[in-house]
């Protein structure tokens, strides 16, 4: 039974050592190398290059002392086609003297290094300990970086699916948020709703990428937001606003920034919100911005809030036809409204209705 283990573990041992293959059509070399390895590697001989190859390809080892000049295909060549068989392969030369030359161009192509013949026993050994030492490193580090992409796309996935969590939580939000609004002001019951559309529609015309129609279309979902914060009293008056009364209504723009802060992910948006009063000629509110300076998607959802608002009934007017509203965007372009915008929001509600 003993006898039996002992057979076993020096079997085990034998099959774990590194396998080295000598190629050289010379015996006598190969021989020499068996003598010199033989004790710490499992050895494989070949005389060719065409038989390294035949070798190789039924079963890679880890590392080959490879003899530049032998008939038949030459060493150089040889080591090109085992490179695209294995790249972990560690390839070392062995060269005459006059053939050093060789060698080093033959390193430059991938070989690890070379042996000037005739060799030494403890050069053949360290050079084959060097070999085996840069493989296993090369083997380590590839699958160091393997295991490092696996553990990065896991963790990609993970950081996704909190995202699309958090997405939905906040998405939630924007939802009662809006059920509160419509609950508050009956007047303005599925006017956001609209002015998103409205919104998501003319950004999809102008070519925008998804994650910009996106922040446009909760813009518009979300631009009246703050008037959460707006008495009852003012906000459903039938009647024309006093001076104070308007100046409440306009404070509607900051409550709608001090609630939007606070949700993750709309930052954007918050900023196109507060500002989608403001007028393309700087007299509108709260900061006076013009032109350029005011956020684009503020831009868009200006117009779209006045269309639907002259096309829908309020309480102190009927809504206007189509037509009227379209032409008030005309009439108020480059005043009121970006010029550009105000064309295409014309132009597709004509066209698309």
């Amino acid at each position: 039974m003993q006898q039996t283990e002992q057979v076993a573990g020096v079997a085990q041992e034998h099959e774990a050592r590194p396998v080295i293959l000598i190629v050289d059509d010379e015996e006598s070399v190969r021989e020499s190398f068996a003598l010199i390895l033989n004790n710490e590697y499992t050895l494989e001989m070949a005389s060719t290059g065409y038989e390294a190859l035949k070798r190789v390809e039924a079963s890679p080892p880890a590392a080959v002392f490879l003899d530049i000049r032998m008939p038949g295909i030459s060493g150089i060549e040889t080591l090109r086609r085992l490179r695209e068989l294995d790249s972990t392969m560690e390839v070392i030369f062995v060269t005459a003297v006059d053939s050093v030359s060789t060698a080093i161009a033959a390193m430059r192509l991938g070989a690890f290094d070379y042996l000037i013949k005739p060799f030494h026993r403890d050069e053949v050994i360290l050079t084959a300990r060097r070999a085996l030492e840069k493989r296993r490193l090369v083997l380590e580090n590839r699958e160091y970086q393997e295991t490092l992409e696996l553990r990065v796309a896991a963790r990609t996935r993970e950081l996704e699916k909190k995202n699309e969590e958090i997405r939905h939580l906040y998405l939630s939000a924007i939802e009662m948020l809006i059920c509160m609004l419509e609950a508050k002001n009956k007047y303005t019951e599925e006017h956001s709703r609209r002015v998103a559309q409205h919104s998501q529609r003319l950004a999809r015309r102008l070519g925008l990428p998804e994650p910009e129609v996106e922040n446009v279309r909760l813009t518009g979902l979300l631009h009246d937001i703050g008037k959460i914060g707006i008495r009852d009293e003012v906000l459903n008056k039938p009647a024309k606003l006093t001076p104070e009364e308007y100046a409440h209504i306009k404070s509607h723009t900051m409550f709608a920034e001090h609630i939007l802060r606070r949700l993750p992910g709309l930052g954007e948006v918050t900023l196109a919100v507060k500002h989608d009063h403001e007028r393309y000629d700087g007299r509108g509110y709260p900061d006076g911005l013009s032109g350029e300076q005011i956020p684009w998607p503020s831009r868009v959802v200006a117009i779209a809030d006045a269309y639907d608002a002259m096309i829908s009934a309020r309480p102190y007017r009927a809504p206007l036809p189509r037509e009227v509203a379209l032409q008030e965007l005309r009439a108020n372009a480059g005043t009121q409204f970006d010029p550009y915008l105000a064309q295409t929001f014309v132009k597709m509600i004509e066209e698309e209705g």
